[in-house]
């Protein structure tokens, strides 16, 4: 299965980006597509044995729409697409503006009693009002008759529709009745004008919803100088290759992941970790791509490159999640997929009982016009993307991942944090503290521990290797997930684990149980480690609380959240942390599997759970919770099966990531509220005879408009 991106131009409703996504879904081929109206986006999964590219930018074309393959950079891409379709709808409101605007004054003029016999005459408000119906207003009637022919009328149909009724009644009254009282020209031109306005208002306001996506575009440079045969070259960043030697002065941005090979210097690694001070990196040192060089020059080699780097995967993170659609636009959908039809029927209505009602034929072609141009569904299918696009951005500004927009909508229905310990509550800076034996030496104990422990990279495992390095390389290597290890050492049996594991690999019951008292006495993390089917000791170890930790569990309970602890430790270890933190209930010596068992007997009970977890065994947890998320310096695997991820070491990034949470979903309700209030209201008072076209075009326009803008003000909140 492959995958591809294509920018989709001209999309005015959400009946737009419904049609088409109708129609790529049922076509041979396509696995999953998906069209999002705010960003102007499409990510279509197919079968290339099947259908090519090319064929699915095609069907869109047919549709009527402008399709172009976005490319590497696609966010880049999408705004620059935008940003031309900006500078088109520029040109053509301003030329429709200025044929328009005589038509305005004569109906103002009218209003005022002012009789100017050259600016009233109906044969030039004819002349002016052609071009703007039929050549600036083409692109409604091209639309029309493309969803006329598979039944899904949408904007554009409506506004066709309106804006035709008006123009061809005004001629039939101007050659066939000569009434030339009951003229529409300056209403149909002035409505094309004013929906184009519209549009224009409205395109801008969407780049600017993706105005953050594009600051982390930004941060990867587009050359790099490279050493090559002795020679410093510049080459493209898109060419580099893993091996590259790369040259990095003073001020430049980094361009790939690597490893420094030479030279001293502080970088500014706030835009992937949020720390706000440089660190220091000189030979061996691992750097990022997108991280700013300050002071000194390096030489690094790359290790990764272009898509593989971790700037490139949270800019791709972010852009799949802007594309995705939260359950909420679910409604926004399927109302928008009837709504047409509705309004056509309700414009039907309205023109019948006003005919009948008085008699009068203008005053029914009014007043359904009205009704069919204050209907757009615009507002409605950009209520909930607009929302999204803007929030997601925020998140990556402010080093909260999402991975989509389910996710974020489920977080402000949360109502329990569920959290590991080491490494999550804790800082997983772990040092060892002490070893506990009855008849062994200490640094014997320690020796064998740092043996077994050689190829594990949990972090208990690192802090007894930085205390005690031995070059020792045992063999049999096998890792059981949250219980310990066993590898064959001088032919022997060696075991390093948990109390429980020692008990399964037959070590002597009472023995386990004594060490166990010793250890646990501290309320300290403990490791037990037996040899040749003897328990040889335990070494403890030193955690330390993360500095947010307290301030995030209490700022979440003081939002209704409860917080409860897992953890694969002891018992007096987790209830020291627990009583640190303030948390109530905690569960101790839990495999990863127990994590998972306990996380779904909570959300069988209809509780939305979030589980906050770092590590490999941390896995089945986060996929098993309805929000998974993982803090920096969490394992691949972690961030792989999570939902969200917080690039800065700061707990806080949890409660900023339920606050952005809300806020979107605040955001939306509002929108979509605003949406319905418009239509709600706005169709019985056209129907009724109170909206004139101009005004109900006005009201069409400003409803569009004010929906963005609304998903804008986001970035005015105080949410971090």
């Amino acid at each position: 299965m492959k995958e591809c991106g294509i920018i989709i131009g001209g999309m005015t409703c959400s009946a737009c980006s419904a049609r088409i996504e109708k129609t790529l879904n049922s076509s041979d081929g396509v696995v999953k597509a998906t069209v999002n109206l705010a960003s102007s986006m499409s990510k279509i999964q197919y079968d290339e044995s099947k259908i090519t590219p090319s064929e699915l930018k095609s069907i869109i074309d047919n549709l009527g729409y402008k399709a172009e393959f976005a490319g590497k950079d696609k966010n880049k891409t999408v705004i620059d697409f935008q940003k031309k379709e900006i500078k088109k709808l520029f040109v053509l409101t301003a030329i429709s503006s200025i044929l328009s605007f005589p038509l305005l004054l004569s109906m103002i003029l009218m209003h005022l009693t002012e009789n100017f016999s050259f600016i009233h005459n109906p044969y030039l408000h004819l002349a002016l009002s052609a071009p703007v119906q039929f050549i600036i207003g083409f692109r409604f009637y091209k639309k029309s008759f493309i969803t006329l022919k598979t039944f899904s009328p949408g904007m554009d149909f409506l506004v066709a529709l309106g804006t035709t009724a008006a123009y061809f009644f005004s001629l039939y009254n101007l050659f066939f009745i000569q009434n030339h009282s009951h003229l529409y020209f300056e209403s149909s031109a002035v409505l094309i004008t004013l929906i184009l306005f519209g549009k224009y208002l409205e395109a801008k306001a969407k780049v600017k919803t993706s105005s953050a996506i594009q600051k982390l575009m930004n941060l990867s440079p587009a050359n790099a100088r490279i050493l090559r045969e002795g020679k410093e070259i510049q080459i493209s960043a898109a060419d580099l290759i893993p091996g590259d030697a790369i040259v990095i002065r003073p001020g430049e941005i980094i361009p790939a992941d690597g490893i420094v090979i030479s030279g001293f210097s502080a970088v500014d690694e706030s835009m992937i970790t949020g720390e706000s001070i440089p660190s220091d990196k000189s030979e061996g040192s691992r750097i990022t791509a997108g991280t700013l060089n300050t002071s000194g020059s390096l030489i690094m080699r790359a290790d990764k490159t272009g898509e593989d780097t971790i700037i490139s995967r949270i800019i791709q993170t972010v852009e799949n999640a802007a594309l995705s659609k939260a359950p909420v636009q679910k409604l926004a959908d399927k109302i928008s997929g009837i709504f047409a039809w509705s309004v056509l029927s309700i414009a039907a209505v309205t023109f019948i009982s006003w005919y009948f009602y008085s008699g009068n034929i203008s005053e029914a072609v009014s007043n359904s016009v009205a009704v069919l141009v204050i209907a757009c569904p615009c507002a409605l299918g950009l209520a909930t993307p607009t929302a999204l696009i803007a929030g997601i951005g925020m998140g990556a500004s402010n080093n909260i991942l999402i991975k989509d927009a389910e996710s974020l909508e489920m977080l402000s229905k949360i109502s329990i944090l569920m959290i590991d310990k080491t490494g999550t509550l804790t800082d997983g800076k772990l040092s060892v503290n002490d070893v506990i034996t009855d008849d062994n030496e200490k640094d014997y104990v320690l020796r064998l521990t740092s043996i077994a422990e050689k190829f594990s990279e949990h972090p208990l495992a690192k802090a007894v290797r930085e205390k005690y390095s031995d070059e020792t390389h045992p063999s049999d290597f096998m890792s059981y997930a949250g219980k310990g290890i066993s590898c064959i050492y001088e032919n022997k049996e060696l075991l390093c684990g948990n109390a429980k594991f020692m008990k399964d690999k037959g070590i002597h019951e009472d023995k386990i149980n004594e060490m166990v008292l010793k250890a646990s006495k501290s309320g300290k993390t403990f490791l037990l480690t037996a040899f040749d089917n003897k328990l040889i000791g335990a070494v403890t170890f030193d955690d330390k609380l993360r500095d947010s930790a307290i301030t995030t569990v209490e700022s979440l309970e003081n939002m209704g959240i409860k917080t409860i602890m897992l953890t694969g430790d002891n018992f007096n270890s987790a209830e020291k942390t627990a009583k640190e933190c303030g948390i109530e209930t905690f569960y101790h010596s839990l495999l990863p599997e127990d994590k998972a068992q306990i996380i779904k007997k909570y959300e069988s009970k209809n509780t939305r759970v979030l589980f906050a977890g770092d590590g490999i065994n941390d896995a089945p947890a986060l996929a098993s919770a309805s929000v998974g998320l993982t803090v920096a310096g969490g394992s691949d695997i972690a961030m792989e099966a999570c939902a969200i991820t917080l690039l800065k070491s700061d707990l806080n990034g949890i409660v900023n990531a339920v606050n952005l949470s809300s806020a979107v979903m605040k955001k939306i309700r509002q929108n979509l509220f605003w949406a319905f209030f418009y239509n709600c209201l706005g169709i019985p008072l056209a129907a009724f005879g109170f909206l004139s076209p101009l005004i109900a075009g006005s009201a069409m326009a400003f409803s569009s408009v004010s929906v963005v803008t609304n998903s804008l003000l986001l970035k005015k909140k105080k949410l971090f």
